[in-house]
């Protein structure tokens, strides 16, 4: 959501500056730290730039620190405009590489900003079927817009890319949404977690919510199936 906030910023506000984004570099190997570090001092040294550093919080401490230090030497009167995202809990509170920064901002996660859902939705269904040929029914809406949404604007992106891949009619309704869209959970699942919770949830949508058939369609006790629906939030009644 980051990326895409400053993205959208600079389309408005970044008239006859060229935006570049970088990323953390795809491996700790010498090598690929010197051309990253290269390649960010070449486009710092470009007035007319304005740089991305997105997730810088994925950086580790020596590159931090590296990275800092070409910061540092800058003169800001005759380099390109730096913009920086990161996860704030992921940073010590005294980290040298945010006290660069002369001013910050902070985007709320997605599950407290309720009206942004819609529109964002509306926004990726666009993008992934450009045809407009497409559009949500009430109920998906509304399904959408309650979700928690653990791993923000990125989950929300996948769903929407998801279903214009997989839906074929022109309106997308609640049924078609994908299960994790039907839990209020907003813990973020490793990936072999979300696939029993997705199990679990197809399970208890194909029998009518009927928990102890769902157990035995997955070779599990009944107490394990209740023990995991907690651990999910799953709550059978929702799903009908």
């Amino acid at each position: 959501m980051k990326r895409t906030l400053v993205e959208a910023l600079h389309r408005v506000h970044g008239t006859g500056r060229r935006l570049e984004v970088r990323e953390a570099p795809p491996s700790d190997a010498p090598a690929v730290i010197e051309r990253w570090l290269h390649d960010i001092g070449g486009l710092l040294g470009e007035p007319s730039n304005v740089l991305l550093l997105s997730d810088v919080h994925l950086l580790g401490d020596e590159l931090r620190q590296r990275l800092t230090n070409v910061l540092a030497r800058r003169d800001g009167s005759a380099t390109a405009q730096l913009v920086m995202t990161s996860q704030p809990s992921m940073v010590s509170a005294d980290d040298e590489l945010d006290r660069i920064c002369r001013a910050s901002g902070e985007v709320p996660a997605l599950r407290h900003r309720y009206g942004d859902t819609q529109h964002l939705a509306w926004f990726f269904l666009r993008k992934y079927r450009p045809s407009g040929d497409s559009r949500f029914s009430t109920d998906a809406l509304t399904m959408l817009q309650r979700c928690p949404w653990p791993e923000n604007v990125r989950q929300l992106e996948a769903v929407i890319r998801g279903l214009a891949r997989r839906a074929s009619g022109r309106v997308i309704h609640a049924e078609d949404l994908p299960p994790e869209c039907r839990v209020p959970s907003n813990k973020v699942l490793t990936t072999i977690e979300a696939l029993e919770r997705d199990a679990i949830l197809r399970g208890l949508m194909d029998r009518n919510s009927n928990v102890q058939r769902t157990a035995q369609d997955l070779g599990i006790s009944r107490a394990t199936m209740y023990r995991k629906m907690r651990r999910y939030g799953i709550v059978p009644s929702s799903l009908t």
